[in-house]
């Protein structure tokens, strides 16, 4: 019997995290296919960044390897994730995509979890973990808008350069750099 080829999603969130996350999840991968004696395959590595999970919308890697997932030969056996929050937040997307993956004859683990699509429990195991990943999606979003709030409560900009406004430091006590203020700059005309 020859060695599985297994595929490998990876995906970080947002701008603020590090680029370095993907090769990260990747490396995870692939070291455990390599205990498996399992084969990943280069042309079969799907990446999403600084994108979200709380939506399949928008996400280029993942269609792309629904797409590779439905083709005839099936190009791989085993698709490895670090983590099921990775694929979705969202319960639904995760349901869709392992079922997707099964019916294309697809086995899907996730590594951290231990959830692997072969099992009798997975669906379950799934449902419980996504169930957590949307949780944690929607209480980010709350405590987003509140620090978002408070910003503007205190004067600060939060995002975009405002029209007719330069960006100020405004160290904290430490000497730190905290924040930015704006303020109104004159147009010589």
């Amino acid at each position: 019997m020859s060695a599985m080829r297994c595929a490998v999603y990876a995906r970080y969130s947002s701008d603020l995290q590090r680029e370095t996350s993907i090769d990260d999840q990747v490396a995870v991968a692939r070291r455990y296919a390599d205990q498996q004696g399992w084969m990943v395959l280069d042309a079969h590595l799907y990446t999403d960044a600084a994108v979200s999970g709380s939506s399949l919308d928008g996400r280029p890697g993942i269609h792309a390897l629904l797409a590779a997932a439905e083709t005839t030969p099936r190009p791989f056996d085993v698709l490895l994730v670090d983590d099921s929050s990775r694929v979705a937040r969202d319960l639904r997307d995760a349901l869709h995509v392992m079922r997707t993956l099964k019916f294309a004859g697809i086995r899907t683990i996730y590594l951290s979890q231990q959830i692997d699509s072969d099992s009798e429990q997975a669906e379950t195991l799934l449902t419980i973990h996504g169930l957590v990943d949307g949780l944690y999606c929607k209480e980010m979003s709350k405590k987003i808008k509140r620090g978002l709030a408070g910003q503007i409560d205190r004067g600060f900009s939060v995002g975009h350069r405002t029209f007719g406004y330069d960006s100020v430091p405004i160290p904290d006590p430490s000497g730190k750099l905290t924040a930015t203020a704006s303020r109104s700059c004159s147009v010589n005309a």
